[in-house]
């Protein structure tokens, strides 16, 4: 099952945006995302057990994927082997 992890939480009450804000201080640790928490969990999980994720995340970058992606550009990548 998923860690509490309360410092977590407590970055999303803080965003900028007041409607995920709002979810983190509110609606959060309601039970009923209880399932839907531990979905998310076995999927991360399975994205970090997965090598040719690990290599794109954890690889030195060649680009600057979040100037792209603040820029609103198409990014493409290939993942063959």
């Amino acid at each position: 099952m998923t860690a509490n992890n309360e410092d977590l939480v407590e970055l999303g009450t803080k965003s900028i945006n007041p409607s995920v804000a709002s979810f983190f201080r509110v609606n959060f640790n309601d039970s009923i995302y209880t399932i839907t928490k531990q979905s998310i969990t076995v999927k991360i999980q399975s994205l970090l057990n997965s090598y040719p994720f690990t290599k794109i995340v954890t690889s030195k970058n060649t680009v600057n994927l979040k100037e792209l992606i603040d820029q609103k550009k198409i990014i493409i990548f290939n993942l063959s082997k």
